[in-house]
């Protein structure tokens, strides 16, 4: 109370002794006057507010600054709590300064100062962190064009990875932006989405392609397929069996130039006691014409059917191509088996 500081002759006297404080602020430093009526006298008494306070204030915590940053050591603190004007500062050996830089990697632990305009102060250890910053984004591998059917989802994710220099593997933190209707033939873009704990950022782009699923082959189609197959089997069935006649033919014989090799006849006892000649050339004899003549296949013009003539019979090298001729006419029924053919050397 005010009274406490007026001193009088007769306390009774402070009964009658009226205080008026209104332009007097207590909270905030200053010059000010107060107002002492007693009875029909009236006095003014100045007062000066000042502050005996230290400043108080709470460290932030976790603090971490990239190497070469300007710390303001304001920055370091919060909640401070100071009725007068005040500043904040590194108490250093050069002496106190508001900001400072820091160039080497590592703990530190900084002196910081408050002290208002009355000279009240009050100090707090600060630790941060210094370090060098991470500029690198993170490296995204395994990224590639996929295609797939109609109906038929792929994992985005799968095979592809993630990993930074300083965070290690950030395959878990992936993501995928766009999306596929597999639903619906087409392509479709996505990107693919790494971010580090600096907050550097990597994008890979990539497409899907979802593809109509392939039709079946028709029955029609299935037997179509089937029957060129098994003619083709045949023709070439029948052009082996040209060629192993031919063999059959000359085996075992000479012919000097331009004069056919072919089976001789044996003779053989009849019951008279006579002998008859075998026929051992047939089907054989005439299709190893068909194939080692170099004569031109006629058609009997009696019933439609290609014959072979060997009368003038020569081996050359063109009676090879007489061979697919053969194989042809056989496969499509066209020859004439109906003339037999015998002849000796």
């Amino acid at each position: 109370s005010y009274l406490d500081y007026i001193s009088v002759s007769d306390e009774s006297m402070l009964e009658d002794i009226q205080i008026n404080s209104d332009e007097v602020n207590t909270q905030e430093v200053g010059d000010y006057s107060l107002t002492i009526t007693y009875k029909d006298e009236e006095a003014s008494i100045p007062i000066k507010v000042v502050d005996t306070v230290r400043p108080t204030a709470t460290i932030k915590k976790d603090l971490s600054f990239a190497n070469g940053t300007e710390i303001k050591a304001a920055d370091l603190l919060e909640n401070i709590i100071e009725l007068a004007d005040y500043t904040v500062t590194f108490e250093a050996t050069e002496g106190d300064k508001e900001s400072m830089v820091f160039t080497e990697d590592g703990e530190i632990t900084a002196t910081v100062k408050i002290e208002d305009s009355s000279g009240n102060k009050s100090t707090y250890p600060v630790g941060f962190t210094i370090y060098t910053p991470d500029l690198e984004a993170p490296a995204i591998d395994g990224v590639a064009d996929l295609t797939t059917t109609v109906g038929t989802e792929l994992d985005l994710l799968e095979n592809i990875k993630a990993t930074d220099n300083v965070d290690g593997d950030l395959t878990a933190n992936l993501k995928v932006e766009g999306e596929v209707d597999y639903d619906t033939a087409g392509t479709y873009d996505i990107t693919y989405i790494a971010l580090d704990s600096a907050g550097n950022i990597s994008t890979v782009p990539a497409t899907v392609t979802v593809s109509e699923k392939a039709k079946k082959a028709s029955k029609t189609e299935t037997t179509k397929s089937t029957t060129q197959t098994e003619k083709a089997s045949e023709e070439a069935a029948a052009g082996s069996t040209a060629q192993s006649s031919t063999q059959t033919a000359t085996t075992g014989s000479t012919a000097s130039a331009g004069t056919p090799a072919a089976t001789s006849t044996t003779p053989a006892a009849d019951s008279s006691g006579g002998s008859t000649t075998a026929n051992t050339s047939t089907e054989t004899t005439q299709e190893q014409a068909a194939t080692d003549s170099g004569t031109t296949p006629s058609t009997d013009t009696s019933n439609g059917l290609v014959q072979y003539d060997i009368n003038n019979y020569t081996r050359t090298q063109e009676t090879i191509d007489m061979q697919n001729q053969f194989a042809e006419d056989l496969a499509n029924g066209n020859l004439d088996y109906s003339k037999q053919i015998q002849y000796t050397p």
